[in-house]
């Protein structure tokens, strides 16, 4: 969890990156303009100083560039991100140059990216930070272990819902209420770096088995898996144990990764999944290497779209014919296709012309730490993050 400086004059924009931001769990401070923002900056009582800046380079009272140069001087451990206009080569050129920022977003792109690259600069700039306090063998290791057993680190839950609103199921996302932790992919990253994984998926399992227990039994639960995961398959179910009661409510995620590492032996690695209980489905579908090939050889109960085929779907037949093709492959094989990411209206009517059956995005539900959030009625759920 960290404090976010929001730098951003549309009211639009702003409200949305709330949204988003606060779904992954941190704390939002909203400047409309950069007189607002240098106010925000000044000490205050309980408060020292921000984690990370948002800043649009458009400003209405100056330039966004050159206040991030003020972060720069002023707040050096300030994870910086800039939006702007990444085709002009010059402009991002002076950005870089003058303000330093850890990540660059182009204006356009999407609230979840958008929120991804301010982990991603919280990340780049805590890693500086540990690294200038511990070495990879230090106490970093013991520090990860004893964060995933005990109560910061936690699974926040982001609906997937049918085109009506009513919601089908949720996805669990790691979050952590510690400071030190620059979000999700830190954590991730942390876990890849000293062999922590399996301790990770335990720790993933033991909080999913409580939202489970919380849940209507009607809803399922989606949960990542990472292509090491599936390294040793029985030690796999085995770690999966916390939830063995409810595996019929359980969606294990899987990408074309898998598939890349795991080519020639995939079918008989999940088949132990399948045996315990679980569904097994595709993620990110639309990325990366092997996606094809892991249609053919998973045999999934579900397929997500990723958001790189939603955005823009409405003005781009190939997408569109994309996705068709796909919603054909998954009536022939009995899966469910689900868009992933989807923000906008018109995103959402050019996708249910489809006949795509289910939704996740910020337009039908901003991740939350409270699932409860998500109990109301279709009619009063139903696009509620606007």
């Amino acid at each position: 969890m960290a404090h976010i400086l929001v730098v951003e004059s549309n009211l639009e924009q702003r409200e949305a990156l709330t949204r988003g931001l606060r779904g992954d769990g941190h704390h939002v401070h909203l400047a409309a303009s950069l007189s607002e923002a240098r106010a925000l900056l000044e000490p205050s009582e309980g408060f020292e100083t921000f984690d990370a800046a948002l800043v649009n380079e458009q400003q209405s009272d100056g330039d966004g560039v050159t206040f991030m140069a003020e972060l720069r001087a002023n707040t050096p451990r300030c994870a910086r991100v800039l939006v702007g206009d990444q085709t002009v080569l010059s402009a991002m050129v002076r950005a870089v140059n003058i303000g330093g920022p850890h990540q660059v977003v182009n204006q356009k792109a999407s609230i979840e990216a958008k929120c991804q690259a301010v982990d991603s600069a919280l990340l780049v700039v805590r890693s500086a930070v540990n690294a200038a306090r511990t070495t990879p063998d230090g106490p970093g290791r013991e520090y990860l272990h004893r964060l995933l057993e005990g109560p910061e680190f936690m699974l926040a839950v982001q609906p997937i819902r049918f085109q009506e609103g009513e919601i089908f199921g949720y996805e669990g996302l790691i979050r952590t209420s510690d400071p030190s932790m620059g979000g999700p992919l830190h954590i991730l990253h942390l876990a890849e770096r000293y062999d922590l994984l399996d301790h990770l998926l335990y720790a993933v399992a033991r909080r999913a088995r409580g939202l489970l227990e919380d849940l209507p039994v009607s809803r399922s639960l989606f949960l990542n898996l990472h292509p090491a995961d599936l390294a040793d398959p029985e030690e796999l179910v085995r770690l999966l144990r916390p939830i063995h009661d409810h595996a019929e409510r359980v969606a294990l995620e899987i990408t074309g990764r898998v598939h890349t590492r795991w080519s020639d032996t995939l079918r008989e690695r999940l088949e132990p999944l399948r045996m315990a209980g679980f569904t097994v489905g595709i993620d990110d579908m639309g990325t990366g290497e092997g996606a094809l090939m892991l249609l053919a050889e998973s045999s999934p109960g579900f397929i997500k779209a990723h958001e790189s085929m939603i955005r823009g779907i409405g003005d781009s037949p190939r997408k569109l014919r994309i996705l068709e093709m796909l919603c054909r492959f998954a009536q022939g094989t009995r899966a469910r296709v689900i868009a992933e990411g989807v923000e906008r209206e018109d995103e959402a009517k050019a996708l249910q012309s489809l006949g795509i059956p289910l939704y996740q995005g910020f337009l039908f539900g901003a991740p939350s730490l409270d699932p409860t959030v998500f109990g109301a009625e279709p009619s009063q759920a139903k696009h509620q993050s606007q």
